[in-house]
């Protein structure tokens, strides 16, 4: 629709992060015309793109060739110490669709039930057919060749998008996260060299996760800050202003959908804070 698409009741931009999105139908408020995948409640996007100065919002990203030598030694361990016990190789992930559920069902059974998504052979055959444009790797047990975790990533204009790893909690003392990152970038290393960066997404509020703060500490990922902007339909606006001042007692309710809400209202006061530093 326009340049947007619509994601978990949200419509986001289709342009890269780096360029500014066509605002034109959030000015004049078409962007909330009958969608045909869904209601969506809010519409955001971001500006200001590694604007070198610190917010409170940001994109996780690798603009430099990865080199395990410039890390320190404990988290070159940690890589040698994972690829002792897993090989990862770029794969066809339609011939590997029940290995793929099985990682998945292990890595989501550690969430917090709140966030915690349904898991079924349906819902993973379609996530799959949508991998047709992405480069799937996967780390398999050398001694099994068991399947361990995987990760998904998508080219863009400008970038390449690490849209996805996932891993069986059981494996993560052998680190198969770290030799999974470090086989990925390294299978990178041309794109990053030309300039291309590697984005892991945005600041994520909806779900507890240090797995930025592990890619900067293992990988050399920096945070690139920028501005976030968020638009409502007007009956939304009303709710939001509503229940903006109980946010914190929103907060320590438990359920999906207080913690959906919560999750609103926490992006609601960032923009707010943004907005009397005079970066609308």
């Amino acid at each position: 629709m326009n340049g947007w698409k619509y994601y978990n009741h949200a419509l986001l931009p289709e342009t890269s992060p780096l360029d500014e999105p066509d605002l034109s139908s959030v000015l004049d408020n078409s962007i909330w015309k009958k969608q045909s995948d869904g209601i969506p409640f809010l519409a955001r996007w971001t500006s200001d793109f590694d604007c070198g100065y610190e917010t409170e919002w940001w994109y996780c990203i690798k603009d430099t060739v990865f080199d395990i030598t410039s890390i320190n030694s404990k988290r070159r361990y940690d890589i040698k110490k994972g690829a002792k016990f897993f090989y990862v190789e770029k794969i066809e992930p339609k011939d590997y669709i029940n290995a793929i559920l099985e990682v998945k069902k292990a890595a989501f059974s550690a969430y917090p039930e709140e966030y915690r998504p349904e898991i079924t052979e349906e819902n993973n055959l379609k996530e799959i057919s949508l991998w047709k444009e992405r480069d799937v790797f996967a780390a398999f047990n050398i001694e099994t060749n068991e399947m361990g975790g995987y990760a998904v990533f998508k080219h863009e204009k400008g970038y390449i998008e690490w849209e996805i790893l996932k891993t069986n909690p059981n494996y993560e003392k052998y680190n198969i996260n770290a030799v999974i990152g470090a086989r990925c970038l390294e299978f990178y290393e041309n794109k990053l060299q030309q300039g291309i960066l590697i984005i892991d997404g945005e600041r994520n509020i909806f779900h507890q996760t240090n797995f930025q703060d592990y890619l900067i500490r293992y990988f050399g990922f920096r945070r690139a800050y920028c501005n976030v902007h968020v638009r409502y339909p007007e009956g939304i606006r009303q709710v939001v202003n509503i229940l903006y001042p109980s946010r914190n007692i929103i907060k320590r309710l438990k359920g999906k959908l207080a913690h959906k809400i919560y999750a609103v209202l926490l992006m609601e006061e960032i923009v707010r804070r943004q907005n009397k530093k005079g970066r609308s």
